[in-house]
């Protein structure tokens, strides 16, 4: 029978077109059970991890047909995982399962079935990850889009509320300034008491001195002006009035100051 091939020579052959790397070749060669060698050959066809079939391998509790039982269900997560369309893959599986198991002791032409079958689950399996790419990618391109335009609206919305805040915040800014300024006014006012009579504690360069020194003074504001024409007219001295009519002092600090001087005098 020197026209035909065994099942070694086809799965070599088969895995050589498919440039399968050496160690899967040379895994798939040391196994000794016909069955489970054909369940692991179309493993490694799949695509599933070496590690996960030498773990099977490995596990001498259980017999060669429990391995096959236990590769089958192991296959068929793996391609449901992979591929997402279970119904038409596992049924080419099935098919190609009993071809395997019925050519294992038949001809030639069995053989060569076996080699058409692979080829056409190989190029059903390329359609079918293209096809799933292609799905995937048009969904992840809605997906952004839809990200894109969530993000827009959140900007939007973000600087719409902080517009909102700055407001909010101007009007209380202005709001506390008038009540404080309102509140310093009527301190000013309860402290400041109605002129008395004059007394000149700068001599006779009264008007002069005083005029110039801080009535005509830029430095002292309205109300800065009016404290110290009072404290004048309380009769401070000009050496009082330099300790504490500083231009840089409300006119509450310099009250303050005042009554300190006042007091160590």
């Amino acid at each position: 029978m020197a026209n035909t091939i065994s099942a070694a020579e086809v799965r070599q052959k088969v895995m050589d077109f498919l440039s399968c790397p050496e160690e899967e070749k040379e895994f798939i060669r040391s196994i000794p059970e016909g069955l489970l060698c054909e369940w692991m050959y179309l493993c490694v066809l799949d695509g599933m991890p070496l590690a996960d079939l030498k773990r099977i391998q490995k596990i001498s509790a259980i017999s060669g047909e429990q391995k096959v039982h236990m590769l089958r269900q192991e296959r068929q997560k793996f391609l449901q995982a992979r591929y997402m369309d279970g119904g038409k893959i596992n049924q080419q599986i099935k098919e190609l399962h009993q071809k395997v198991k019925d050519a294992y002791e038949e001809s030639r032409t069995l053989r060569e079935i076996l080699d058409s079958s692979i080829k056409h689950i190989v190029k059903t399996q390329e359609e079918s990850m293209k096809h799933q790419e292609h799905s995937t990618q048009l969904l992840l391109n809605g997906k952004d889009e839809l990200i894109r335009e969530r993000d827009k609206k959140i900007l939007e919305l973000k600087a719409q509320l902080r517009e909102w805040e700055e407001k909010e915040e101007q009007k209380k800014i202005v709001q506390v300034k008038e009540e404080k300024g309102k509140e310093e006014q009527e301190e000013r006012r309860e402290m400041i008491p109605k002129r008395r009579k004059r007394i000149w504690p700068f001599g006779r360069n009264l008007s002069r001195i005083f005029i110039r020194k801080y009535l005509e003074n830029d430095a002292y504001d309205e109300d800065q002006r009016e404290f110290l024409l009072h404290c004048l007219e309380e009769g401070d001295t000009a050496e009082e009035m330099e300790q504490y009519a500083i231009p840089a002092l409300s006119v509450t600090m310099m009250e303050r100051l005042r009554k300190l001087v006042k007091e160590r005098s």
